[in-house]
């Protein structure tokens, strides 16, 4: 009869434990950027002379709203263009360029929110280095200040223009 009541009070701690723990959730918060098309679905490779958009979202994961800074000139430093040359490799060839009035504008996101940040077209309007047909990449560090603190974050967005 012992084995038994300890075998219950076993099954019983068990159960308790289980289903008193906290599930873990990452808290974060995260950039997506993508390149899209026409009818906004993401895309690696269009033809050359395409209209494509390279959008920015921002994802609040981290349980509580937070408070950024809308990004203006970050989006276009963000979106340095390396091309792959003969040998494999990617050189930088430029970036696009526009010109903002550099105002400090304040926005929030609400917990579990995914905000667009922004989109840049690839169109002469934002001076675009000449692309080809070949391979690229745009990207590399993306900085944003959230609650007065300074994210980075590394990302490249690979694609081919045929």
């Amino acid at each position: 009869m012992t084995t038994i009541i300890r075998r219950l009070i076993l099954f019983v701690t068990i159960l308790i434990v289980a289903f008193s723990c906290e599930k873990d959730t990452p808290e974060t918060i995260e950039m997506e950027i993508k390149l899209v098309n026409d009818n906004d679905v993401a895309i690696d490779t269009y033809e050359e002379g395409d209209s494509v958009l390279f959008k920015f979202y921002l994802l609040n994961n981290l349980g509580r709203d937070v408070a950024y800074v809308r990004p203006n000139s970050e989006i276009l430093e963000f979106l340095k263009v390396h091309k792959k040359n003969s040998s494999g490799e990617y050189e930088y060839i430029g970036n696009p360029s526009a010109t903002f009035v550099l105002v400090k504008i304040i926005d929030s996101i609400q917990n579990n929110e995914k905000k667009l940040l922004g989109g840049v077209p690839t169109t002469n309007d934002f001076n675009w280095p000449v692309m080809g047909q070949g391979n690229y990449y745009v990207g590399d560090t993306f900085n944003i200040t959230i609650d007065d603190e300074l994210h980075y974050y590394n990302s490249r967005i690979y694609f081919k223009i045929e």
